[in-house]
């Protein structure tokens, strides 16, 4: 997930730092605003500029689960409350497989998207 960082600063109501506080911080507003039929585990974070000088964040989840799932739900609604034309992106890559999905969701569209494998 990328987010830019004045962005994640808007929706975590703190400045980006990579420390426990943050990242509960993130984890809660994933939390609320991303649903999905698994709870992630945060691996990693950190940010980036592009090519353009614009600064991004960035978070690696891992969704743990005991078996190969063949369906994945989510409902995507971040930056919504902030941003009443945002729009996001989900890309979904199945391992082993490589099989790629992926999702589109708009401010007022809250319904469950699924994918099947």
């Amino acid at each position: 997930m990328r987010l830019f960082r004045d962005d994640a600063t808007k929706a975590f109501r703190r400045p980006y730092r990579r420390d426990a506080d943050t990242d509960r911080a993130v984890l809660a507003y994933l939390d609320d605003h991303l649903q999905l039929r698994a709870k992630p585990t945060m691996l990693d974070a950190g940010t980036e500029k592009d090519d353009s000088g614009v600064e991004s964040w960035w978070v690696l989840l891992s969704f743990g689960v005991a078996h190969a799932p063949r369906t994945i739900g989510i409902t995507n609604t971040l930056l919504f409350d902030i941003y009443g034309d945002q729009q996001n992106l989900v890309a979904i890559l199945r391992n082993p497989g490589g099989q790629r999905s992926s999702l589109y969701f708009q401010p007022g569209d809250r319904t469950e998207q699924v994918v099947r494998f």
